[in-house]
């Protein structure tokens, strides 16, 4: 418990930091890629840069494309 509250603490202190356009704009561009054909890497490296979180951008990504459901095949 103590560890996950220092870890809390910590994203809180990145996200109150960070340059909250640049952010923005870094998330709109891997929406805008992951809608289109464009390579996501570089738009995944720039909103890292941004100091998105792996969940910030996932949340991104699975408003796109959704989340994946398993057909089960019998």
């Amino acid at each position: 418990p103590k560890i996950e509250a220092e870890q809390v603490e910590r994203v809180r202190a990145v996200r109150a930091r960070r340059d909250a356009t640049a952010y923005a704009r870094a998330l709109e561009v891997v929406e805008r890629a992951a809608k289109g054909t464009d390579n996501l890497t570089p738009a995944i490296v720039d909103a890292v840069k941004a100091h998105a979180t792996v969940g910030e951008i996932t949340a991104v990504l699975r408003d796109v494309w959704g989340e994946h459901q398993e057909t089960v095949v019998l």
